[in-house]
């Protein structure tokens, strides 16, 4: 544990704010999955599928892109030239095309779901998401000119903001969920506006059609891998609830959605980790070599894989008392499906430390991006043409398991020729095993 405590001391602060956040989610979720009840969670939770996925398509890779070309820009004016061209251009893709949605969400829904019943609630969950990609953009912003404290700070505030929304909010409703959304991102929004404005005394700066062509050429050139490799983990994140919104009922989706739900922050924690491990272990590679770099890796990997493994293991025990804990007697059926949602979110994790730990801070990281390209495209397929013969939740869950155990393995041969050795083999091949026996169980 020694061997862990300079990389939290280092980034203590990071490290709190995003436990806030995902406590703060936690208890948000407990609040509103007793406030709607289980029908009403899983519509909620439908739509918000959908808008997600829309919301990662239309934005076309522009965060990453952003983020890499301010990180590199010293100049402040051009820094901010650029993020006036790119807010620019993201509402100029936005406001149409969610007007769009908005006057035809009834033969959307009816075209891809064969329901139109959730029409008005996915009009409302569009503007959502306008205010919401503005937030977004702002965070990208502070975060890329190297003001991490205030878009976690903005971030924190609304993590809090939204429970307390949540909680005083009388007889809530499917639509009240998402008016509570668009009032907390509209917040995030002037807060950040205010911030940029105010605090960092930064300006938007004027621009013209040149200037617009020069930053599309930019986005183009830089986000060409990235755009393509989101849009699949957009569809992979919210596969279980698009591809069984035909097939389920709404009560049955309602446990579905808060095993996901649930996983996600699971999730979400160990990906703070590893952003926090990444940052502190590139440093170590370039002060202290290989070596050392090499040597609190595998005792920072070792922790974090028997802490998270122990929390899995709780799960799989305490799957149905802590699915009643967090929605109530109703949601009782969700305890499988927390198994499978927890279990792929840890083998997301083992991919996450090992490629945050070991790829990306020796610089081994061709070829990473197009093989998760390819294996998501790959189980795509393979799930949509087999689920119709199988249509079973759990055959999704244990091909989507399988998928990221194979994963884990490629990360693992790669970390071997980027000369660190990689942790838990065994255990490694152990998760294939168990992952393919999922499949085969599933697929009964």
């Amino acid at each position: 544990m020694s061997r862990f405590t300079p990389l939290l001391k280092k980034q203590i602060g990071t490290l709190s704010s995003q436990l806030i956040i995902v406590l703060t989610s936690l208890l948000t979720i407990v609040v509103v999955t007793r406030s709607l009840g289980l029908d009403s969670f899983g519509r909620v939770g439908l739509v918000g599928s959908i808008v997600g996925t829309i919301g990662v398509i239309l934005q076309l890779g522009m965060g990453a892109s952003l983020n890499r070309y301010l990180s590199a820009e010293s100049s402040a004016e051009k820094q901010d030239q650029l993020f006036t061209n790119v807010l620019i251009i993201r509402l100029l893709i936005l406001l149409p095309v969610i007007i769009l949605l908005t006057q035809f969400s009834n033969m959307l829904l009816e075209l891809v779901f064969s329901r139109s019943d959730l029409g008005s609630i996915l009009q409302i969950a569009l503007v959502m998401l306008l205010t919401a990609e503005i937030t977004l953009l702002f965070d990208v912003y502070f975060v890329a000119i190297g003001k991490v404290y205030i878009a976690l700070s903005i971030s924190t505030f609304l993590a809090i903001t939204r429970l307390l929304m949540f909680s005083s909010w009388s007889g809530l409703s499917e639509v009240d969920y998402f008016t509570i959304m668009i009032l907390s991102s509209f917040l995030g929004a002037c807060i950040s506006l205010v911030v940029f404005k105010l605090i960092l005394g930064r300006s938007f700066r004027s621009t013209n059609l040149n200037k617009i062509y020069e930053t599309i050429a930019i986005i183009k050139r830089m986000s060409a891998v990235s755009s393509g490799t989101k849009i699949v983990y957009a569809f992979w994140d919210q596969l279980p609830v698009l591809l069984l919104a035909n097939h389920v009922s709404d009560a049955v989706m309602g446990q579905i959605v808060l095993a996901l739900r649930l996983s996600e922050r699971f999730r979400g924690i160990g990906t703070s980790l590893a952003k926090v491990n990444m940052a502190h272990l590139t440093k170590k590679l370039k002060q202290e070599g290989a070596s050392a770099h090499a040597k609190e890796f595998k005792s920072n990997f070792s922790i974090l894989t028997m802490l998270f493994g122990f929390v899995l293991i709780v799960t799989y025990l305490l799957s149905d008392f802590i699915i009643v804990l967090v929605g109530g007697p109703e949601f009782s059926g969700a305890g499988v499906y927390l198994i499978y949602t927890m279990t792929m979110a840890y083998l997301f994790l083992q991919i996450n430390w090992i490629g945050s730990g070991v790829l990306y801070a020796s610089d081994s990281i061709e070829g990473l991006a197009r093989f998760h390209f390819i294996t998501k495209i790959i189980s795509l397929l393979l799930i949509i043409v087999t689920f119709e013969r199988q249509n079973n939740p759990l055959h999704i869950f244990s091909l989507m398991c399988l998928t990221e155990a194979l994963s884990i393995v490629y990360y693992a041969y790669r970390s071997r020729r980027a000369s660190v050795p990689p942790m838990g083999l065994n255990v490694i091949t152990l998760y294939t095993v168990v992952m393919i026996t999922f499949y085969l169980v599933a697929s009964i």
